[in-house]
């Protein structure tokens, strides 16, 4: 089944549970992991920040590193240990 999927449609992709196939023959959009983060702390540099998050079916908790250009949707996740 195709759907359309219109405006903010961020949201939509984050509760899918299963591959859905995008419009227009641009291919398909495949979860590949759910669970629960929250900002930890900016770490004053411009651009970054540090979140954590809890993957579904474990139970440690990861800290990651998130870079982006200012401006732009481009970003970088790096594991913090």
């Amino acid at each position: 089944m195709k759907i359309e999927v219109t405006n903010d449609h961020r949201w939509f992709y984050l509760q899918l549970d299963q591959p859905h196939e995008l419009s227009h023959g641009r291919g398909f959009v495949t979860p590949v992991a759910r669970g629960l983060w929250h900002e930890a702390h900016s770490t004053g540099t411009l651009g970054e920040e540090i979140l954590q998050a809890q993957w579904h079916g474990d139970s440690t908790i990861h800290s990651y590193r998130i870079t982006h250009e200012i401006e732009m949707r481009i970003f970088a996740i790096d594991s913090v240990s």
